[in-house]
């Protein structure tokens, strides 16, 4: 009898692991301006916080065996398996090679069905910028020499950031990094504020922001306003000088630049003497 009851233990105990893993979540992805299904993208999970984190801030499908991938049905909608006993899943889904920004969430495990996911896609002057910014980091005395391990990909919650506080900006007419330096425009909300309000964007990290104006409405002008400042510190961010109150008030812009290690947004917003940008960098 003892035997028997261990193996119905046994059977009981491999019924509930096999419950916990097969947890699902699931979701639609469709784009950010017309709203239609975005089919054939890739959507792959792994438990939150683990080495699969930074595998996955690729705009490649993961090589591990343990994360679990599937693929964007005509309807946009996805289920994947979360396969962790964590209670949290990293959720990652790559538009690029259809041209859209890449999605990176973290999701409670036991979430279910997600809300609806919108992808952007950058324009060609974004794009620009982006290659830009890396070709930067890339630069002798920058990528290799002072710590920033990989180029910086476009994420979905930091572009949408990004292009509400370039419209902020360009709506209150001067560059801010608070709503009080925008002089308290109505239904402003701080940056971060609003990139925490967004689907899967990680509560734990405050992303860095730049802003700019620029009568030019490129970002060319835009990014070497934030690129010369490394001079002062000759383009170590790990040297560069601190301010009066201890921040590096005069190079944090080039220091987010150079710090960022995984995703980027940019926005920009026209105005009648030029344009708002806004960058904002995990």
């Amino acid at each position: 009898m003892a035997v028997a009851v261990s193996a119905f233990l046994l059977g009981t105990a491999a019924l509930c692991d096999a419950t916990a893993a097969a947890r699902t979540i699931s979701g639609v992805v469709l784009d950010q301006h017309s709203g239609r299904p975005l089919a054939g993208l890739t959507v792959a999970s792994s438990p939150a916080g683990d080495p699969y984190d930074e595998a996955m801030a690729g705009d490649a499908p993961p090589n591990l065996a343990a994360v679990h991938v599937v693929t964007t049905a005509s309807d946009g909608s996805f289920r994947i398996d979360t396969d962790s006993s964590s209670p949290q899943v990293f959720i990652d889904i790559y538009g690029a090679p259809r041209g859209y920004v890449t999605f990176h969430g973290t999701f409670p495990a036991g979430a279910g069905a997600l809300p609806a996911i919108h992808l952007i896609r950058p324009t060609v002057e974004e794009r620009r910028a982006l290659a830009q910014i890396n070709a930067f980091r890339r630069a002798p005395g920058g990528f290799a020499a002072f710590g920033t391990r990989q180029p910086l990909i476009f994420d979905q919650n930091l572009v949408a950031t990004a292009r509400y506080w370039a419209v902020e900006e360009a709506r209150a007419g001067r560059i801010g990094h608070t709503c009080a330096q925008l002089g308290n425009p109505s239904g402003c909300v701080e940056f971060n504020a609003y990139f925490h309000r967004l689907p899967g964007a990680p509560q734990d990290d405050d992303a860095g922001q730049n802003a700019a104006f620029d009568s030019d409405p490129s970002w060319r002008d835009a990014n070497r306003l934030f690129e010369i400042e490394g001079e002062l510190c000759h383009f170590n961010w790990r040297a560069c000088p601190s301010g009066p109150d201890g921040s590096q008030t005069q190079t944090g812009h080039y220091i987010n630049l150079m710090l960022a290690q995984r995703w980027i947004g940019l926005g920009e917003a026209l105005a009648a003497a030029g344009a708002f940008f806004a960058q904002n960098l995990l």
